[in-house]
């Protein structure tokens, strides 16, 4: 978990601060869903993910990471979750974050079971994060 907090938080860093154009910026990126290589555009956000996708060594981790900011991140940054993030301080809270972590999600799912599996990640999650802060 510390290493995809590690990654969304340098994502999000990323598309706040802006990153500059790099020389290993890949051409194509393999999309897990159609499972072809396609054309990748340099654009603020494909760079965010490209400097997160650094932090991880390993293939399997990075195709997941990557998977989860494709596919899960989107939901993360819709209205429905606004109170949740700072977006101008570039943060989001650890419940939003553990959701993208940990919400059930494949290639397979359209994105309408996608957003249901997200929903119901965060709506388990949220209590349990609020309850341990009032612990402290």
């Amino acid at each position: 978990m510390v290493n995809f907090q590690t990654g969304v938080a340098t994502y999000m860093t990323a598309l706040r601060n802006g990153v500059p154009p790099d020389p290993t910026f890949p051409e194509t990126a393999f999309d897990p869903v159609t499972r072809k290589v396609r054309p990748l555009q340099d654009n603020p956000f494909t760079r965010a993910a490209h400097e997160a996708s650094k932090l991880f060594e390993d293939d399997a981790e990075r195709t997941g990471f990557m998977f989860r900011l494709q596919a899960l991140m989107p939901i993360a940054m819709g209205p429905k979750y606004d109170k949740y993030r700072d977006d101008e301080a570039g943060t989001m809270d650890i419940a939003l974050m553990t959701a993208v972590a940990y919400a059930p999600c494949s290639p397979r799912m359209t994105p309408k079971v996608l957003r249901a599996s997200f929903d119901k990640a965060f709506r388990k999650i949220l209590p349990q994060i609020e309850a341990a802060d009032t612990e402290h």
